[in-house]
């Protein structure tokens, strides 16, 4: 009896442990956001100190607040003063030109940003201090003020959150619309569709006339990575 009860926990911290791993992506958002702001870098005015490693030493900050910038560019500037460009990539659009900056792995109060040849990591309590927060991705998917889609090649939905339950529809376009997400279970969501004949950007039909239905289902929200599988239109129609 002892032996299965122990068999049972190391199960439970096993998946706990698979959980957390997965979800390790993310945005690093204003704790308080204001809507169409005037910014495309979302950040704090003087940036966030870089890190080599958790704990690690000082290499640098990221930042667009230094002397003379005029222009809406991003740098990572190390302990030298030198100027490195960052690529877009690094960030993703969340509003109309809003940009803000991407983690993909989290460890001992640090995030890791950027590209995974070098190590940059910046602490969460900085992050917190200066008014932001780091948002895993479904977090950040179910307070989103978007209706978002299904990515390439579609996404089932099924009657319950795990792979083997019943299948009843696949959303495979911009047709096909998630309004909301009702429930998260780990990496899968409960949501309400829509069904559209004409993408309500594209059409002149009153609601009404243009919704061929509705209904809810569990779809997998995030990959297996943390990222997601839908996609939203960040600049509206």
């Amino acid at each position: 009896m002892k032996r299965q009860i122990l068999v049972l926990i190391f199960l439970f911290l096993t998946v706990k442990l698979m959980i957390s791993q997965n979800l390790q992506n993310g945005l690093i958002i204003p704790q308080n956001r204001v809507e169409e702001s005037e910014e495309l870098y979302l950040l704090p005015k003087n940036g966030f100190t870089v890190y080599n490693k958790p704990n690690g030493e000082r290499i640098g900050i990221i930042s667009r607040d230094f002397e003379n910038l005029e222009d809406e560019e991003i740098y990572f500037i190390n302990n030298k003063g030198e100027r490195i460009d960052l690529s877009n990539e690094y960030f993703e659009e969340i509003g109309n030109e809003e940009l803000v900056l991407k983690y993909w792995k989290r460890k001992n109060g640090f995030l890791r940003i950027l590209d995974s040849r070098n190590e940059y990591w910046i602490k969460e309590s900085e992050v917190k201090n200066k008014n932001f927060k780091a948002s895993h991705w479904d977090i950040f998917l179910k307070y989103l003020n978007y209706p978002f889609y299904a990515k390439e090649p579609g996404l089932n939905v099924r009657q319950d959150s795990n792979i083997n339950a019943e299948k009843f529809f696949t959303l495979k376009s911009d047709l096909h619309e998630i309004t909301e997400i009702i429930e998260l279970d780990k990496l899968w969501a409960k949501v309400k569709i829509k069904i559209y004949k004409i993408h309500p950007c594209e059409s002149d039909l009153s609601e009404e006339e243009n919704i061929i239905g509705e209904f809810s289902g569990w779809i997998k929200l995030l990959d297996d990575s943390g990222k997601p599988n839908v996609y939203f239109y960040s600049r509206g129609c």
